[in-house]
């Protein structure tokens, strides 16, 4: 990424050093006083999972299309571990996950995400794997980028989960707390 943004206008990208390349299984606010019961309940679900195979499909545009992101293949295995995750840690959750919410117009359905859960990402229908790679000033930017990236393809073995904190863009920017799964 950092060859393939270099000289284009960008907001961020993921460069693996202060912004980490992340696969999304709930975002939730929750309060430091929750996070040893946060750690117990992610660690038996990490107890409870073997490691599987995800591959890229495409890298594309997304959002207003200044953003670029690898979609990733939705395994089975996945697919249960997000829902597991959502339904044992959503009562820690404290609130709404971004204040910003409530400046935005939503679906019915997304209103209801929000309500049940505190956020529209990641949970039930908008569990969408994917890699979010970067955000451009420029639309015409991110196609670029886009060209640059698209035959770029891969697979690897999903086999960690991990607690980590997020910015307000939901940007992984520090690891808390690490598993392997079984």
């Amino acid at each position: 990424m950092a060859k393939a943004v270099a000289g284009y206008s960008v907001r961020y990208f993921i460069d693996n050093k202060k912004l980490i390349p992340h696969l999304s299984l709930f975002h939730l606010r929750t309060t430091e006083s929750r996070f040893r019961k946060l750690e117990q309940i992610v660690e038996k679900i990490a107890s409870r999972f073997a490691g599987f195979p995800i591959e890229s499909i495409k890298f594309e545009q997304y959002g207003d299309g200044t953003g670029v992101n690898y979609v990733l293949s939705k395994p089975r295995e996945l697919q249960k571990l997000n829902k597991e995750t959502v339904v044992r840690v959503k009562s820690l959750r404290t609130g709404v996950l971004y204040p910003w919410y409530r400046t935005r117009k939503y679906s019915r359905i997304q209103q209801d995400y929000i309500k049940k859960y505190g956020t529209i990402w990641s949970v039930e229908k908008g569990f969408i794997p994917h890699f979010t790679m970067g955000r451009f000033i420029s639309r015409g930017d991110a196609a670029k980028v886009v060209e640059k990236m698209k035959k770029i393809n891969f697979e690897f073995m999903a086999d960690t989960i991990a607690i980590c904190e997020i910015n307000n863009n939901g940007q992984v920017y520090k690891i808390l707390k690490t598993l392997k799964l079984k």
